[in-house]
């Protein structure tokens, strides 16, 4: 079975550096790392005290399919993630990337991009069981929103850039370099002035001042965090037992008119069981969608902290993503679990609202 990972190991070696644009020792410690991770994620669970594999009885080639298509979904997920990074903040997108509006959309949808969207959508629903529109929503969006939120208004685009340096930076290097051939420097000495223009060159990192707007990021955030060890979801399983089963009588009265006579005489008129309820914190939601909700929710809010160097305009669209990605993810676990809502979901919800209204905020005052 573990032929399998090594298969998508060496295939991945072929198309997962020129994907995501990472060196090569970047992209193939990523690529073992997702490989490594994915395995585990499968075998872990199956291990017994004893320390053997416990497959369950009549295992078929199901569970191959389903360890494989886990593992993969992992890896491409991975090489998702790194190439919108990479774009998003390492200013690695092409020019017709940085298009707003249809253009750029256009240019996001590329058939590398579609190719890795269809196979997540494939992966991840095989392997993690997510429904496959939810899966298809969700790259679309991620792989859309960049140039739909970079549509510049009026005011930010009658704004001209400071004018380059480069012209100055090269034509100081070319009176290095003439000085050098005429013998006025000594290679060291050109090496050394050479290395003090470079690094004078580097774009100075970018101050983030605590203005409105960034304490209702932080204080959203910490609203998140907080909410994240707190109980989501509040579950009783005698009371939802006894709910099914009374449901389920009555279904069965209704269909044979009231006729129907239980073995033994048993009825379940109002039968409810106890049990105590179980807590499930934003840790402990299944798939890893608290953690995801956490780690976007903070992404959000310290990314300016992190990214110094990045500009004003694409931090907050990365802001934007994040957040709109975080709150996509609660609204599903709201929708889904409805009934069993507790405070630390509704703490979250209200982090999300709060660092949304702070990026709006921000990006109101930005525009005056």
């Amino acid at each position: 079975m573990l032929a399998l990972p090594a298969l998508l190991l060496l295939s991945g070696l072929f198309w997962f550096r020129s994907y995501t644009g990472l060196s090569r020792g970047k992209a193939s410690l990523a690529l073992f790392a997702s490989v490594l991770g994915g395995v585990l994620y499968v075998i872990v669970p199956m291990l017994e005290p004893r320390g053997r594999l416990d497959f369950p009885h009549g295992h078929d080639n199901r569970i191959f399919l389903s360890f494989f298509a886990t593992t993969a979904a992992i890896v491409f997920l991975t090489a998702f993630v790194l190439r919108l990074w990479g774009r998003w903040v390492g200013d690695k997108a092409t020019n017709e990337e940085r298009e707003p509006g249809l253009p750029g959309v256009r240019a996001w949808f590329s058939a590398a991009n579609i190719v890795v969207g269809v196979l997540l959508v494939l992966t991840l629903s095989a392997g993690f069981d997510y429904p496959a529109l939810l899966i298809a929503v969700v790259v679309c969006a991620a792989l859309a929103a960049y140039p739909l939120l970079r549509m510049e208004s009026p005011v930010s685009a009658s704004v001209s850039p400071p004018a380059p340096v480069a012209d100055d930076l090269s034509a100081e290097r070319e009176k290095i370099l003439a000085m050098l051939e005429a013998g006025k420097l000594t290679p060291d000495e050109s090496a050394e002035l050479l290395q003090a223009l470079r690094e004078t060159s580097q774009p100075p990192a970018r101050q983030v001042p605590l203005t409105g707007g960034q304490r209702l990021m932080l204080i959203g955030a910490a609203l998140v965090g907080l909410g994240f060890f707190l109980p989501w979801l509040v579950i009783d399983p005698g009371k939802e037992a006894s709910r099914m089963m009374n449901t389920m009588q009555s279904s069965m009265k209704s269909s044979f008119n009231g006729s129907v006579n239980f073995p033994g005489g048993m009825n379940f008129p109002g039968m409810e069981m106890k049990t105590s309820s179980i807590s499930i914190s934003g840790g402990d939601i299944p798939r890893g969608l608290g953690w995801a909700a956490l780690l976007l929710a903070l992404t959000a809010a310290f990314l300016p902290y992190v990214a110094t160097t990045l500009d004003a305009t694409t931090a907050r669209t990365v802001r934007l993503l994040s957040l709109g990605l975080g709150s996509f993810i609660l609204l599903y676990l709201l929708t889904q679990n409805v009934r069993f809502v507790s405070l630390g979901l509704i703490l979250a919800a209200g982090g999300y609202a709060v660092e949304i209204a702070g990026v709006l905020r921000e990006r109101r005052a930005a525009s005056v």
